[in-house]
Order: C-alpha cells, then structure tokens, then sequence
C-alpha cells in the first residue's frame, strides 16, 4: 500500500511536503482500516530511504531527503497503521523498507560497499535518525 488500499491518498512525498504529522497518521490508519476491511493484515511501507538524487525512480514513495521530517513521517504512519495492540482488528503490520543503503544517490546504480568505498556516509544517516537530528 503505498498510497492507500482502496483510497487514493497523496504520495509520501507530497505528503511530508505538508509537514503535516496528523494528515500522515490520518493516511496511515485509514488505509490500515481499508487494509484490513480487505483481509490484509501486512503492508511493505512506509518507505523510509532518505533520498538524495531527484532522478531516483523511487523518491516519490519516500518522505525527502531530511532525515529528521522522514523520521518522523515513517514514525507517525508505523503507529498509525499498526494501532494500539496488534490484536486490533484494524492492526496492519508494515515493512519499513530500503532505509538509507539501499539508495545513496549516486548515479542510478546500486549501492556496493567494498574496500574503497568507507560505510562512513551511511553511519551518518543512521545516527542522525537515531538522535532525531
């Protein structure tokens, strides 16, 4: 479900665009409500890279490039979409997915990590989103 499962809602870059924390949690527990009305109980989103080239084919289904606006975005949409107790009925589980090594950037390859080229960068990513930064 990237934009809802039976509602069309905007796409995650546009929504984090709004800075909108309760428009998030809104989409977040109406598509987790639709999810469930369909007998689905999993959902691979929200997608949580932090984007850092325009010409990625997958920016549009992420939150931007600030770590801390998708943080939070990735944060409200999760709880929302789980609820409060995952034997709710409209409790959906997500798969937070590609998170900041699956796409750096760079080109339009992928991302390999060897020898020559430090994990430094990424290291950054993540303890930003861990401090909130």
């Amino acid at each position: 479900m990237l934009h809802g499962q039976r509602t069309v809602f905007p796409i995650s870059l546009g929504l984090a665009s709004s800075f909108n924390l309760d428009a998030v949690k809104t989409v977040g527990r109406v598509s987790a409500y639709e999810a469930a009305d369909d007998g689905l109980n999993m959902t691979w989103a929200p997608m949580v890279d932090v984007s850092r080239d325009p010409r990625w084919g997958r920016a549009s289904e992420g939150f931007g490039e600030d770590t801390y606006l998708t943080t939070m975005m990735g944060q409200a949409m999760v709880e929302s979409m789980q609820g409060k107790s995952p034997a709710d009925r409209y409790s959906v589980m997500t798969s937070v997915k590609h998170f900041a090594a699956y796409r750096r950037g760079r080109g339009r390859e992928r991302v390999q990590y060897g020898r020559h080229e430090p994990a430094a960068p990424v290291q950054r990513l993540y303890a930003a989103v861990q401090s909130r930064a």
